[in-house]
């Protein structure tokens, strides 16, 4: 058992380094103990041949070593790509130490699976990190020195009364010695030449100069990012503060192809580029947020047909990868003056929010003082910069804490607006990753805030068409937050998003522009949502930035690119508590919900799993069928696998064929209701019963072969009966004393007791 218990050790780490990065273990552990509940069985099983193991043992063994060798190979034939090549041998070295677990009942497979299972627990445990791991390898080490204390103590041979001494095992000592000095060597000569040879040994690795679509480790995740030393555009990221010579676009350059150039651009201020003492090199011209003009357009003369989102190059594929729960709304401008056609940046804020350096695994950076009482939980997300240039933060809204990179200075960073940070002077970097931890805003609680404050200074009046509009949604709302969303709710039902059905360039009021057409780009939306929360009297802005889409999401990489086409604009409204609010008035476009609860995420998975069930209700009705069958028949089934183990194991010795048959008989007695009790005999209890109910000579004779079996010396021969030998005799016993007929004996003898 102690050896089992090894091999388990090592399939439950063997299996948390498979599985997929980021999935809770509990998953790996589960399918672990089903690894090792099978094994536990077959050993059970095995352990019942006295002899020596079957023939085919090796054969077994070794198909179980390269099925997933061969499962990769299919999978190469079929998707063009093998998988991971190191956790395909991982796989096949556990299944080669619980094959020989299971084989473990000779001294020589006892050692070989504590060796390979040493081996398996050494390799599986480098890929993985946690306490969990930790607490494996400590038990396995305590286990371990148990196994190796009963091996000592078997090697005295004090138990099998032999006084020959045993033989001094030279050669596993001197092969032991010389293993630990090859591994001394080898740290002392060339530990980094060997572990840069080891880390490159298969692409799957992450490798050091190949590369692979399925990498776990080196670089990252991939192809691409293997390329980030030579193409920092690439999606290699690292965190690196070192500035690139780079011609990235910004957001207003996104803007512009999404939606065209502005009809009438404003005067364009020059903005200076700030040196830095901790940067390698900056040539670049700091992109603002938008445009440097600091304002947005509602009047733009749309995109040309087929150039939205047409990257010029690989590399700039995307704009930024988010890593982390979508939809995401990442904002990197605000805008809080309208006049009817174009709207203007809002300025840094009056009072600032002081920033807090705190030191967990790296700088982080806490904004002081934001707890707001309607954020349901947080949310994490890692945000990697690829082609995107701004020196706006690119960062989830109610922000609360963040790392960028190794930067540990809060000087770095400032307030662009309310809400919204920025690096101090400077663009963001290129491979650039900002980590972050955000709130997430619970629906239910907003309607016990209050929302309205006044109605702006200079803005322009709704049009007659909007008014009626926006009387007629908010007709009958109770509270303000009930208002907000009759507003937002009324414009995605009533607008119809067409991204080339612009504004005229004369228009001056955009709004009821509009409210006239039903139809427009997403930022006419937004303008439409924020002129009217203002018309009554919410303080509310426009907010553009970018939007991560759940469906843009690539489970091989685990990343959800952000590209040019992904650029959005959308309202925020202002709470009493000073918090920003994201509202969504266009349709296709969605807010992130807040993390569910267990409770909710039980009751979900039930609602769901009832509507599946409701879907196919033919199959419902077959499997309750089949269950309810099962539960009538379980006797019989039970007896019907008994008695298929009792036909593959009809051979050996007579002795080994008649205990199995009297097993296989007590098990019927047993489910039909006349258990033998384990102080009685197999005479005593079955020969009254045979007496009293008729039972036959067969199961005497039966009886008599038991008694030989147990009691005669070897090499006695066994009694014959009607010229039956032991084998046939078994035969004719199982194939007359049938689960039937032991539960009419059992009616017949309680009847004739009475």
């Amino acid at each position: 058992m102690v050896t089992l218990a090894l091999a388990s050790i090592a399939t439950a780490t063997t299996e948390l380094a498979i599985a997929e990065p980021g999935s809770p273990p509990m998953g790996a552990l589960v399918t672990a103990l089903g690894w090792t509940s099978l094994t536990i069985l077959v050993h059970a099983c095995l352990s019942r041949y006295r002899g020596r193991p079957l023939r085919a043992t090796a054969v077994v063994l070794a198909a179980a070593f390269s099925a997933p060798l061969a499962m990769s190979a299919v999978r190469m034939i079929a998707v063009g790509r093998p998988g991971p090549l190191e956790l395909a041998l991982l796989a096949s070295l556990r299944n080669l130490v619980l094959g020989l677990a299971a084989t473990s009942n000779r001294a020589s497979t006892t050692r070989l699976t504590a060796l390979a299972s040493l081996f398996l627990i050494l390799c599986s445990s480098c890929l993985v990190e946690g306490a969990i791991v930790l607490g494996a390898i400590g038990l396995y080490s305590i286990v371990g020195g148990a196994w190796l204390a009963l091996v000592y103590w078997r090697g005295l041979r004090l138990i099998d009364g032999r006084r020959e001494p045993g033989r001094w095992p030279a050669a596993p000592m001197l092969t032991a010695f010389a293993l630990v000095g090859v591994a001394a060597g080898m740290v002392a000569l060339g530990p980094t030449r060997a572990a840069v040879a080891l880390a490159g040994l298969m692409p799957s690795s992450g490798g050091t100069d190949w590369d692979d679509p399925d990498a776990r480790g080196g670089v990252g995740d991939g192809e691409n990012e293997v390329k980030g030393a030579e193409r920092p555009e690439s999606i290699g990221f690292a965190d690196s503060d070192v500035y690139l010579d780079t011609d990235r676009p910004s957001l207003y350059d996104a803007f512009n192809d999404m939606y065209g150039e502005p009809s009438k651009p404003r005067k364009m201020d020059r903005m200076v580029a700030l040196s830095n003492q901790n940067v390698a090199e900056q040539r670049e011209r700091p992109a603002e947020n938008l445009r440097a003009g600091r304002q947005f357009s509602a009047v733009r003369r749309g995109a040309k047909p087929g150039t939205q989102g047409k990257p010029a190059h690989r590399e700039a594929g995307a704009l930024l990868y988010v890593e982390g729960p979508t939809p995401l709304h990442i904002p990197l401008a605000a805008y809080d003056e309208f006049n009817g056609r174009d709207w203007t940046e809002a300025g840094r804020p009056r009072f600032h929010t002081r920033l807090v350096l705190e030191r967990r695994k790296g700088p982080w950076f806490r904004v002081d003082g934001v707890e707001p009482r309607t954020d349901a939980g947080t949310v994490a997300h890692k945000i990697k910069i690829a082609g995107l240039d701004s020196s706006s933060l690119p960062a989830p809204g109610r922000l609360r804490v963040f790392r960028v990179g190794e930067v540990d200075r809060v000087d770095f960073f400032d307030w662009a607006c309310d809400g919204l940070l920025k690096m101090e002077g400077r663009t963001i970097p290129s491979s650039t990753v900002v980590e972050t931890e955000a709130g997430v805003v619970d629906p239910l609680a907003l309607h016990s805030l209050v929302f309205r404050s006044h109605a702006q200074p200079g803005d322009p009046p709704l049009g007659r068409t909007a008014s009626a509009l926006l009387a007629s949604w908010t007709q009958g709302a109770t509270d303000d937050w009930e208002q907000v969303e009759a507003i937002v709710d009324g414009l995605r039902r009533f607008g119809v998003v067409d991204a080339r059905f612009v504004a005229p360039q004369d228009c001056e009021d955009v709004v009821e522009h509009f409210a006239r057409t039903s139809r427009g780009p997403d930022y006419l939306f937004a303008t439409t949502a924020a002129a009217m929360l203002r018309a009554s009297g919410f303080s509310a802005r426009l907010v553009s930035g970018l939007y991560a889409r759940p469906e843009r999401y690539d489970p091989r990489t685990r990343h959800t690119p952000v590209r040019r086409e992904d650029v959005h604009v959308w309202a925020e409204v202002r709470a009493s508590d000073g918090a920003w609010i994201a509202v969504e008035p266009t349709p296709g476009y969605q807010l992130m919900k807040p993390p569910a609860t267990t409770l909710a995420t039980l009751r979900s998975r039930l609602v769901a799993a009832c509507r599946r069930l409701a879907a196919h209700p033919a199959a419902i009705v077959s499997t309750l069928a089949l269950l309810l069958a099962g539960l009538r028949l379980r006797r019989e089934a039970a007896d019907a696998a008994a008695t298929l183990v009792w036909r593959a194991g009809l051979r050996g010795s007579s002795r080994r064929i008649v205990l199995r048959t009297m097993r296989l008989v007590e098990r019927r007695a047993r489910l039909g209701g006349s258990p033998r009790p384990s102080h009685a005999t197999l005479r005593r209890w079955y020969g009254p019963m045979k007496l009293g109910c008729n039972f036959g000579p067969d199961l005497d004779q039966l009886l008599a072969l038991a008694e030989w079996s147990l009691y005669a010396p070897e090499g006695s021969t066994p009694p014959r009966h009607a010229g039956l030998a032991p084998r046939d005799l078994c035969r004719l016993i199982v194939r007359s004393w049938t689960l039937g007929r032991f539960s009419r004996t059992r009616t017949n003898c309680e009847e004739t007791s009475t």
